[in-house]
């Protein structure tokens, strides 16, 4: 985040991590898939779940633009063995194969495996 973000999310009592060695991320929206932005923006998105994982925390991200019609948190507690969840790209292109992830949500646990 940004600083005007990182004082946005404190005010409403978050937690926030920011650090100078993840850059500033420009504001303009990605012009295309696969843009110069649009790769900027999936690594800061991969980084920053790896920072918190790598703090000892599950993690759940999730795009802003997605919704739960229910909460996923029973369903994942029936898969304590898997460290691991991930959307399904819905794509059957040879890029995703062969599971199809997609970061629109994915569950990273902590793990020592």
């Amino acid at each position: 985040a940004d600083a005007q973000v990182e004082l946005a999310l404190k005010a409403a009592h978050l937690h926030v991590f920011r650090h100078a060695a993840l850059g500033e991320f420009k504001a303009a929206a990605a012009r295309s898939y696969g843009d110069h932005q649009f790769v900027e923006m999936m690594w800061l998105k991969l980084t920053c779940v790896f920072l918190v994982n790598n703090l000892g925390f599950d993690l759940l991200f999730q795009d802003a633009d997605l919704i739960w019609w229910k909460s996923p948190w029973s369903y994942f507690a029936q898969f304590p063995q898997i460290d691991t969840f991930w959307m399904d790209d819905g794509a059957r292109s040879a890029r995703f194969a062969p599971h199809y992830p997609n970061t629109g949500f994915y569950l990273i646990r902590s793990s020592t495996r």
